[in-house]
């Protein structure tokens, strides 16, 4: 893999030389002329990219594989800047292990159209609706589309020595999984199992289930609350407190009998649920250059006897933005 992106960089070299010795013969007034700036067609146009590194641990569970992302945007506002359309690319690099050697340490991120309408923006409320389209990898049939809508309300004040701000957001979302994501299917029968696994041609799970392909949608509603306080004595630096609280609706599949037949049908959906909780540091370097470090504490199932219902899992993301336009 990484010989063939070498190849790859030396032809873009090779072609970039074989430019730049073509344009020296071209005048200085015929280059300026052609010189082509995509803020003289787009001028609400912006971009920006973003080193990510993630690192999680999960209760009860090996830790999971730090990883580091590089991570693109490009986007523009419309319509007097109510509508905001973005496009997101990246690449994530996995630390080498046995689970993953050196050639399966590098992935591509799934391509994400985003659009955000703003239908109501004021000093009380903002009311945003928004779709966004994620585009499959190669070699994979997946395509996601999410729609959604957030509610956001925030208040400033000034305080002894810099500002705060608190808010509080909800939000709903629903979306579609197309092509034929992966299920399972819940077969307490070991006979009943083994007809459904040769009548679908279904694979087992880890534990057992059996997995089915089949186009799906699940829901998500969040509720959270908020609060920033930027001090005064360092300019650009912002500390922020959050809680949010999340339930999740995803379809549930079992195996019948019909008519001495094994047939599978959906038989309704599920909810989970679970609780963020995150703070963060960030500095705003200069206009162009960003640095944050973001603590999150999720607990699966909503708290119960002061302890947490389910599995828990700590991330820390540690982010340097830099604004290209």
């Amino acid at each position: 893999m990484l010989e063939s992106v070498f190849r790859r960089l030396a032809l873009f070299a090779a072609l970039a030389t074989l430019g730049l010795s073509f344009g020296a013969q071209v005048s200085a007034d015929a280059v300026t002329a052609s010189k082509i700036n995509l803020r003289d067609y787009f001028p609400t146009a912006y971009s920006g990219i973003s080193l990510r590194h993630y690192n999680e641990v999960v209760d009860g569970a090996e830790n999971p594989t730090p990883f580091m992302q590089l991570r693109g945007s490009i986007g523009a506002e419309w319509f007097d800047g109510k509508l905001d359309t973005s496009l997101t690319l990246g690449l994530s690099k996995v630390y080498e292990t046995e689970e993953f050697p050196q050639s399966r340490t590098i992935s591509q991120r799934n391509p994400e159209l985003l659009a955000v309408y703003s239908l109501v923006d004021n000093d009380m409320l903002a009311l945003k609706p928004q779709v966004a389209l994620i585009l499959p990898l190669y070699g994979s049939s997946q395509l996601k589309l999410e729609l959604g809508t957030e509610l956001s309300s925030d208040r400033s004040l000034e305080v002894a020595g810099g500002k705060m701000t608190i808010g509080g957001i909800a939000g709903i979302y629903a979306m579609q999984s197309i092509g034929r994501s992966e299920t399972t299917v819940n077969v307490a029968d070991e006979t009943r199992r083994d007809r459904v696994r040769e009548t679908y041609s279904l694979t087992a799970s880890e534990d057992g289930d059996l997995v089915i392909k089949e186009d799906y949608a699940s829901y998500d509603s969040t509720y959270g609350v908020w609060a920033s306080y930027e001090p005064e004595i360092i300019d650009g630096l912002a500390l922020s407190v959050g809680t949010t609280y999340g339930i999740s609706y995803s379809p549930v599949w079992e195996a019948a009998d019909e008519d001495d037949d094994a047939v599978i049908r959906r038989s309704g959906y599920r909810s989970s649920d679970k609780v963020e909780n995150a703070f963060s540091i960030s500095y705003q370097i200069t206009d162009d250059w960003a640095i944050s470090n973001s603590l999150y504490y999720y607990l699966d199932g909503f708290y119960e006897s002061k302890t947490a219902a389910g599995e828990t899992r700590l991330l820390n993301l540690a982010k340097l933005s830099y604004t290209l336009f």
